[in-house]
């Protein structure tokens, strides 16, 4: 057996594990070039289930984000892309390399059978990200620190929570000096459980509040 060989990584969504451990990875990372040159500000990516999504936006967070530790040390990501198609595009491509905040968010695991279930699923996937994003704990930069410690604390209301991707951005844009990108999976998983299980009016007015206020107008965003 040689040792060399790639491994096919099945069921693997982190570009990073798949790289760190060797494994196969059909390169798409020319997928960054083309969001970039479309200069589009919101994408929609529309695919069949198992077609790669996930990864794909693993791949796009690992390039775009420069990835601090809980123990504020930077986590160079750069060497994920060595040797793929995206670190032979040029200076004009790569200046975007790790220089954007990151808020990625997954709804994969909203699926219950009650709106009652699945309200605490979606607080907990928006908390857990403002917790991943903890530089902004003690950070004089941004304008309203109180909102983020309501988040993290679970204090926070229906009103708070529809506004909360929106702030997080916006807290992102002030603590960085950078526009952030902004990064759905699977946004569209509690909508069909609402659908499924005759919970759909709460849920929609629930998902219309927080992805308008995320994407429609919102100035901090980059892409």
């Amino acid at each position: 057996m040689n040792n060399g060989m790639k491994k096919i990584s099945i069921g693997v969504e982190d570009f990073k594990l798949i790289i760190d451990k060797n494994g196969y990875f059909v390169d798409k990372t020319l997928m960054i070039k083309k969001l970039l040159e479309s200069n589009a500000m919101v994408t929609l990516f529309t695919r069949p289930r198992r077609f790669g999504k996930t990864l794909n936006q693993s791949m796009i967070k690992r390039f775009f984000e420069d990835e601090i530790t809980k123990q504020g040390e930077r986590i160079d990501n750069s060497r994920l892309f060595e040797g793929l198609d995206i670190s032979r595009c040029g200076e004009e491509i790569l200046q975007h390399q790790q220089q954007y905040p990151v808020i990625f968010l997954s709804f994969k695991d909203a699926n219950k059978y009650t709106w009652a279930e699945l309200y605490p699923r979606l607080i907990e996937t928006i908390r857990d990200e403002y917790i991943r994003h903890s530089e902004l704990k003690n950070s004089n930069k941004i304008s309203d620190p109180d909102f983020y410690k309501k988040i993290v604390s679970g204090n926070a209301d229906t009103t708070d929570y529809a506004m909360s991707i929106l702030r997080l951005s916006q807290m992102l844009r002030e603590h960085y000096g950078e526009h952030v990108v902004l990064i759905i999976d699977e946004y569209d998983t509690p909508i069909q459980a609402g659908y499924i299980h005759g919970y759909y009016k709460e849920v929609i007015q629930f998902a219309r509040d927080i992805l308008s206020s995320a994407l429609k107008d919102n100035y901090n965003l980059a892409y």
